[in-house]
């Protein structure tokens, strides 16, 4: 069997996948693997409204937004207000769930 799962009785961690402020707002799309404890995948950000997920503790997450939109390329993500940069992909992000994360892509 392929795939994390959370430990019984483990904590529950939860991932807040946000977007910043354009104008006008297009739709982010963020790719997420694994699925999360309710079998949910991918966001599409489309509004002003947090997407939450949760995961089992200790999960390791990947992220991967889209690269280019409309008048908007991805500049980096803010995970937890912090700006982070990866590489050699900066569109993708991984995020150890220790502890509940906002994860936010940027574009400009």
């Amino acid at each position: 069997m392929v795939g994390s799962f959370a430990i019984p009785d483990a904590p529950i961690r939860t991932l807040t996948i946000s977007r910043q402020q354009t104008d006008p707002p297009p739709t982010i799309t963020v790719k997420q693997m694994p699925p999360d404890v309710y079998n949910a995948m991918d966001v599409a950000l489309s509004s002003d409204t947090p997407v939450t997920r949760g995961f089992g503790h200790g999960t390791t997450v990947t992220l991967r937004a889209q690269n280019l939109l409309p008048d908007f390329a991805f500049k980096e993500w803010l995970v937890d207000g912090t700006p982070v940069t990866p590489s050699p992909e900066p569109q993708q992000l991984t995020v150890n769930m220790l502890a509940d994360h906002t994860a936010i892509p940027v574009y400009e």
